[in-house]
């Protein structure tokens, strides 16, 4: 998948192709995830990320307008700038964003995590929501036996976090932190968790092959879970790259051979081919969840574009 780019009034086309995004259609009805592309006119530092996040998650909150709890909904967000001198990463929910690094042209290809994946499989995550229900339980024994109005009582069943909403049904999440959510309260974070990787300044490259991939839960909650690890992930894809695919591309390949649980967007890149265009450039990636998932995803996509950093969408 090829675009262009324009500067200073000309169209300039970034070759073959350094960007590449696939979707795969799980068992769901409606498509939940969403994707974008960005070109940046400025790098965006950790903490204009997180007013990003911010600004994201308030303008989901407006476009999520139902107040009946079974029909709200929320979304994961999952972004990537780049920048000829470093990556940031971040993220809220389950969706992951790898980074996949080839010291030497016969050095075996590493991979590394950058997203911070929330849900109850983090011990930090479940660390957090049990002091949560702790202090709800604490502040449902105190003399006077009530709960202050925007309190609710909040457990854990499995893999999910469950309330009980004002009508008396339960509502539950397997992610801990996302965008959205209102009838899940303060349980769910909306606070992104954020990493910063430097390139090299003298050469802008991350070795002799470089590529990250941001993708979608569906890729990862398969009949295994092997997907979500960086190890193995930079072993399975280590033959993609060596046959000269993008790793969406390979990916979506390899995984519409299993059984899909879920939706899956993939958005990849090649970092060097990125670094030698000298732009900047913002990847991001959305997974809806819930009656309203799709337009939360959008909401959060449509908020990061109206970003004074934001020169373009590409994709």
């Amino acid at each position: 998948m090829n675009f262009r780019v324009k500067e200073k009034g000309a169209d300039r086309k970034i070759n073959d192709p350094p960007i590449a995004v696939k979707s795969l259609i799980g068992p769901r009805s409606e498509q939940q995830d969403a994707y974008a592309v960005f070109r940046l006119n400025a790098p965006l530092s950790e903490q204009r990320l997180r007013e990003i996040f911010l600004k994201a998650s308030s303008d989901v909150d407006l476009n999520n307008t139902s107040h009946i709890d079974h029909q709200s909904g929320g979304t994961t967000l999952n972004v990537a700038s780049i920048t000829p001198h470093e990556i940031v990463s971040a993220n809220v929910g389950d969706s992951y964003t790898l980074l996949f690094t080839r010291a030497h042209e016969n050095d075996p290809l590493q991979g590394e995590q950058l997203s911070t994946t929330h849900s109850l499989e983090n011990p930090d995550e479940v660390a957090r929501i049990t002091d949560i229900i702790s202090k709800s339980r604490d502040a449902d024994e105190a003399p006077s036996g009530m709960l202050p109005e925007d309190e609710k009582h909040y457990f854990i069943e499995g893999k999910y976090v469950s309330t009980e909403t004002s009508t008396g049904s339960i509502v539950s999440l397997n992610v801990t932190r996302a965008l959205g959510d209102r009838n899940m309260g303060k349980a769910i974070s909306k606070r992104p968790d954020i990493l910063t990787v430097q390139r090299d300044q003298k050469n802008q490259s991350l070795g002799h092959q470089a590529h990250i991939a941001l993708y979608t839960d569906g890729a990862v909650n398969l009949e295994y879970d092997m997907l979500g690890d960086a190890e193995y992930m930079a072993y399975y894809m280590d033959e993609g790259i060596k046959q000269g695919k993008s790793l969406a591309e390979y990916m979506a390949h390899e995984v519409s051979k299993l059984k899909l649980l879920d939706n899956v967007t993939i958005v990849s890149a090649d970092l060097n081919a990125l670094a030698e265009t000298g732009d900047m450039f913002l990847l991001v990636v959305a997974d809806g969840h819930g009656p309203r998932g799709a337009q939360c995803a959008k909401a959060a996509l449509e908020s990061i574009e109206n970003n004074p950093e934001i020169d373009c969408r590409l994709m």
